[in-house]
């Protein structure tokens, strides 16, 4: 849920020493008028922190929620609190578990939610017994608007009734069963107006398009220029009383029918305006067979989209499948690895501890061959010495018998 500025609130700035100028007709004054007596206040879709500004002047406690931290980063300097929540993925209920409130303030912020009544039920659990929450809810029976489909246009806007990331559309008949089927019982107790012609807030349309009549017509409606309905909530089946305010009270069911005529009696009536409605009438039907024809199209397209889409994930899971396949093959192939470096760290390591026993032995080795060259020596000096003392006597064993025989 991303809940912008909202559409007639002043803008509370950080950098600003007083507050801005408040509107008494819009939705934030008539807010604070029903919530400045209560003392703990919980600010759904704060934003900016815009009423959490003018509500410390009534010694409240503010909590503000928002999706946007940049929001949040303003709001702080008002609110006591401060929670990033995405309302349409987290239970808010949770969040804040620990706290109760005497109000809850959802301004210009159900509109953008994908399930508002799923909201409504998870703060019911945060209001103290006597607490009540207060909304403020864009009105798309605006006349501005029923002129504007009269003319086949339905266009949203940046902001208004419809603002274009509005998901969900309330009327004064649509606003109390919102509430009811939540839990709550509920009142319409102030509105905001806006001009059905001028404004940035409702389409553009231009008076001279229509007759007089027609236009008088949808301004005899009570919700004509009525820009957004401001709710009390309170829970369980409690009768709220009837506030003596100046506002317009919704009129009987007849009165009702009257401001949405069908269209078997808006043909008379356009015929007698000169035609010019009757030609843009048909145009509007003949733009909705249009619509409807691209519909068709984009249905078709859609369903072979949705299709081309589930092959896709069929293919994607079976790349997956296969993924899974290889990591596990790599899985395995790694382990051998380690198991093969582990043996070969091993062998290395034998290898190593055989290289010392080969030097060692080529160290003796290296020994034993002077040692017997050595021997070998001393065998030959001694071979020697030997032969010399026998070569002497013989020599005079020589001499002795030569002289025998002289004689």
């Amino acid at each position: 849920m991303v809940k912008p500025q909202s559409k007639d609130y002043s803008r509370a700035r950080s950098d600003m020493a007083e507050k801005p100028y408040l509107n008494p007709a819009g939705s934030l004054a008539k807010i604070i008028n029903l919530a400045k007596h209560k003392k703990r206040i919980l600010d759904i879709g704060c934003a900016d922190g815009s009423l959490g500004q003018y509500l410390k002047d009534f010694d409240c406690h503010i909590t503000g929620v928002d999706i946007s931290i940049d929001m949040l980063s303003i709001a702080k300097n008002y609110c006591d609190e401060s929670h990033v929540i995405d309302l349409d993925n987290e239970d808010i209920s949770n969040t804040l578990e620990d706290k109760v409130f005497d109000v809850i303030v959802c301004a210009d912020v159900l509109e953008h939610l994908k399930n508002p009544s799923k909201i409504l039920l998870q703060i019911k659990k945060l209001l103290k017994s006597d607490g009540f929450i207060i909304a403020s809810i864009p009105n798309i029976a605006h006349g501005a608007i029923r002129l504007s489909l009269l003319q086949g246009k339905f266009e949203y806007q940046d902001l208004g009734i419809l603002d274009n990331t509005h998901l969900r559309f309330f009327t004064r008949s649509s606003v109390i069963p919102l509430f009811e089927s939540a839990g709550y019982t509920a009142q319409i107790v102030d509105v905001t107006k806006y001009p059905i012609f001028g404004g940035n807030l409702v389409p553009l349309v231009k008076s001279q398009h229509f007759s007089n009549q027609l236009i008088e017509q949808i301004k005899a409606s009570s919700d004509s220029e009525v820009l957004q309905f401001i709710v009390k909530a309170i829970p369980g089946n409690t009768v709220l009383p009837t506030l003596n305010e100046d506002r317009e009270e919704s009129k009987p069911q007849e009165e009702y029918a009257a401001a949405y005529p069908s269209s078997s009696i808006l043909e008379p009536q356009i015929g007698k305006s000169g035609g010019t409605l009757e030609s843009q009438l048909q145009e509007a039907k003949a733009r909705l067979q249009d619509l409807k024809l691209q519909l068709h199209e984009l249905k078709i397209k859609h369903d072979a989209t949705q299709t081309d889409l589930e092959k896709t994930i069929e293919q994607l899971q079976e790349t997956q499948n296969k993924l899974s396949q290889i990591e596990n093959k790599l899985s395995q192939a790694e382990t051998k690895l380690s198991q093969t470096e582990t043996k070969l760290s091993q062998t290395e390591t034998k290898l190593s501890q055989t290289e010392t026993k080969l030097e060692n032995t080529e160290v003796k080795a290296q020994k034993i061959s002077k040692d017997l060259s050595s021997a070998r020596l001393t065998i030959n000096n001694m071979k020697a010495t030997v032969a010399w003392k026998v070569h002497i006597k013989i020599a005079r064993l020589k001499t002795w018998v030569y002289g025998i025989v002289r004689r």
